[in-house]
């Protein structure tokens, strides 16, 4: 039945209550639509502040997490750091202790080491004024039979002067005036103050001695020091006893 023919049925009146009364059900239906269109938005809108509000606090507990970590991170670096240099002066120390206990092993127990005259501990050490150097060693004997040595030792520093070789030794201007004499038993230490020229680069030391057991000549010795070996081993030793 078509709409004209449900008019011509119903007569105008009826058709108008009727199109009124659609209207109003439509508009109750798209009301109701539309409040449970709102609902869902609601309802949607709370998830997703509650998801951010879940994010939110996850981020602030990863943010202090990060912060715990990396404050963690830097103290185990600090006591690394600590240690390591705790371990690097205990190392000295050892080194110092053993060298010590060597020399005087060679010095009460000839036997552990070959017998003979030997120069230990050659040392270089600058002092205040300007080019003016203290030479430190010690002289010892290695015989398990120990009787007095004596002799005298010759000292010469070799280096570079404008460009060329040069040996500074005993009697030149301002080094060691003459042989530094030594008479021992056991051992005995050796000191000696020199100036270096202002343009001289020094390579090595060189020491010679002709060693007499009273007045029989016992035989030669030579011995060879880089001088960045005494200067070095000075500084070392410096560094470990200030600490």
């Amino acid at each position: 039945m078509t709409a004209d023919k449900l008019k011509v049925t119903l007569g105008n009146h009826k058709w108008s209550l009727l199109v009124g009364m659609l209207m109003v059900v439509m508009t109750v239906f798209g009301y109701k639509l539309a409040r449970f269109t709102d609902a869902g938005d609601a309802l949607t809108v709370a998830a997703q502040e509650k998801t951010i509000a879940v994010l939110v606090k996850e981020n602030n507990e990863l943010t202090t997490r990060a912060n715990q970590l990396d404050i963690a991170l830097q103290l185990a670096k600090q006591e690394k750091e600590i240690f390591s240099n705790a371990l690097k002066k205990a190392q000295n120390e050892q080194d110092a202790l053993l060298e010590k206990v060597a020399f005087y092993e060679r010095v009460m127990a000839p036997e552990k080491s070959q017998d003979g005259f030997v120069i230990e501990g050659v040392e270089v050490q600058p002092l205040p004024d300007s080019n003016l150097y203290e030479l430190h060693l010690v002289v010892l004997q290695q015989r398990q039979n120990k009787s007095v040595l004596n002799g005298k030792l010759m000292v010469r520093v070799r280096g570079i002067q404008n460009g060329e070789q040069r040996e500074i030794g005993i009697g030149d201007a301002d080094f060691i005036d003459e042989p530094l004499a030594y008479r021992f038993k056991y051992f005995q230490a050796i000191t000696a103050v020199f100036t270096l020229p202002d343009t001289f680069t020094p390579h090595s030391i060189d020491f010679d001695t002709t060693v007499f057991q009273y007045k029989t000549r016992k035989g030669d010795y030579s011995k060879t020091v880089l001088w960045d070996e005494a200067f070095n081993s000075s500084l070392s030793n410096d560094l470990v006893s200030t600490k």
